[in-house]
């Protein structure tokens, strides 16, 4: 499992590594942040440690299979309800 997760970020790492590349072409400055946990919790705990003044997130993505589950919200609506600053959800 230690090996599947080292690969995991591996890649993780590699195709974010190439964004920020990307972006800073044209004054974009990305930090990359990789950890583990529930997505909301995590979002939440890092946009109160870097006292960030936004957080922009999709409107969906790889959970939205939970729509159709009763009583599991989206992570991007618990995250506008829980972070401290504004929150821009990209659709």
């Amino acid at each position: 499992m230690e090996s599947l997760y080292e690969q995991m970020e591996s890649g993780t790492k590699e195709k974010l590594k190439e964004r920020k590349e990307k972006y800073s072409e044209i004054g974009v400055d990305i930090e990359i942040y990789i950890t583990i946990g529930k997505p909301t919790d995590k979002i939440v705990e890092y946009s109160d440690k870097i006292k960030a003044d936004i957080v922009v997130i999709g409107s969906t993505g790889v959970s939205g299979i939970s729509k159709f589950f009763k009583g599991l919200g989206s992570v991007s609506r618990n995250v506008s309800e829980k972070v401290s600053c504004p929150v821009f959800i990209v659709r």
